[in-house]
């Protein structure tokens, strides 16, 4: 059976403290994912005598950048940021656009939800808990007027904790947009956790913040 660990949901949750990134900071990495039209690295930075791990996610330069995949890089990392101070929201360190759009973030050490449970399955009183800390993220966001749109597993990821369980995070805020913008289907969305609406939005009404609560209920159900 996959677990989290030991010790139960630990009482202090990690985070990284903030941190100035330059772009030579977030160009020097070591390549360690790719989706849609970016790529993550991993790189270390010092701060107060200890070396850090950061993630960097910047747009695939092998790739024309256009000037529309800049304007979602700086959405996105503006949407993220107001986000980032709920403890299970994976933090934003720093962001730039120059000389191309690269957004820093904590770096989570504990794999991702899909890659965990892939071939298992958590302890019942685990999945309750990585259930309840993705709700929590998602009230959050919409509280701040927010949508995720997509809420699955690949996008909820851990860090270790030295007093307990790790700790899940939701990650990739690519999609989100505001609420009071009009929304309809969403390009890039995961078929296997999308809601009626992002498919058909005609029959169904746009997405909304219902859209993620349906999300996490299959999430939910997964786990």
């Amino acid at each position: 059976m996959a677990t989290l660990g030991e010790g139960g949901p630990p009482d202090e949750i990690p985070s990284t403290s903030n941190l100035h990134i330059t772009y030579d900071n977030s160009s020097q990495g070591t390549l360690i994912g790719q989706g849609g039209n970016a790529d993550l690295y991993q790189i270390t930075v010092e701060h107060n005598d200890a070396e850090i791990p950061i993630a960097v996610k910047q747009p695939r330069l092998q790739q024309t950048l256009t000037s529309k995949v800049a304007d979602q890089f700086v959405e996105e990392a503006n949407v993220w940021e107001s986000l980032d101070s709920h403890r299970y929201i994976v933090d934003v360190i720093d962001w730039d656009n120059k000389p191309f759009p690269w957004i820093a973030m904590e770096f989570m050490d504990g794999g991702t939800l899909e890659s965990l449970v892939a071939d298992d399955t958590l302890p019942l009183e685990q999945a309750i808990w990585v259930g309840l800390c993705v709700t929590r993220a998602v009230r959050h966001a919409h509280r701040h007027g927010i949508i995720h749109y997509d809420i699955k597993p690949a996008n909820v990821l851990f860090r270790r904790s030295e007093n307990g369980w790790m700790v899940p995070k939701v990650s990739d805020w690519g999609l989100a947009r505001m609420m009071l913008e009009e929304t309809s289907s969403v390009a890039g969305l995961s078929p296997q956790y999308a809601a009626p609406e992002q498919f058909d939005s005609d029959t169904y009404g746009s997405p909304d913040d219902y859209t993620d609560i349906y999300q996490v209920g299959i999430l939910l159900y997964k786990l």
